[in-house]
């Protein structure tokens, strides 16, 4: 007898990975994710509002790629990232 479709707990757990780290990020960001797991799971590509009323978003810095190891428990803290090129630096949580 064939079974029903099932989802598995780790792709649950990858699935809630990419809402948390979603829920931590500015939401100008702008987050795209692999649809086949290579290593890398989500690109971001940084944003910043270039006007008063934070309507119009530029990109400031080039894309980074994430990948994500989903757990039970995390402790998330704040940690500071620098950019191999130009010594600019991005805070991630």
């Amino acid at each position: 007898m064939a079974h029903r479709k099932r989802g598995v707990f780790q792709h649950i757990m990858a699935d809630e990975s990419i809402k948390l780290i979603r829920s931590y990020l500015p939401s100008e960001w702008v987050i795209r994710e692999y649809n086949h797991d290579f290593g890398i799971d989500i690109v971001v590509e940084v944003f910043k509002y270039v006007d008063e009323e934070n309507l119009i978003c530029e990109a400031v810095v080039d894309m980074f790629f994430v990948q994500l190891k989903a757990v039970k428990k995390a402790d998330i803290s704040l940690v500071k990232v620098y950019s191999r090129k130009n010594g600019r630096s991005i805070v991630i949580y």
